[in-house]
């Protein structure tokens, strides 16, 4: 188990799934945008990893780091499903803008 920062046990699993699908979503297509692009393929591969630790980052900071345990409580259906329902909006606008900069 890892711990959070004030010492409690923390469950790695969640961080464990985010920041692999981070991986996984970032090294499938941020390299191909960042070669249609005409960055090099060491640059884009170096773009790639630093936009990952940085999300990696960020998953340790909310899901281990300042996790609270005590704090944990039920968030309604209708919250969850409006998050999701923005958050598809915002990655379908960003893979707009990025197949509008490649159609350019």
């Amino acid at each position: 188990m890892v711990q959070n920062s004030e010492g409690e046990p923390v469950d790695p699993v969640p961080f464990v799934v985010v920041t692999g699908m981070f991986f996984l979503v970032c090294y499938s297509f941020f390299p191909v945008y960042f070669l249609s692009l005409g960055v090099g393929l060491p640059a884009g591969l170096a773009l790639t990893t630093s936009i990952f630790l940085a999300l990696a980052a960020g998953a340790y900071n909310r899901l281990v780091r300042s996790f609270r345990p005590e704090v944990r409580r039920e968030v309604p259906a209708e919250i969850r499903l409006q998050k999701i329902f923005y958050y598809a909006i915002i990655v379908t606008g960003v893979f707009l803008f990025l197949t509008m900069i490649l159609m350019a």
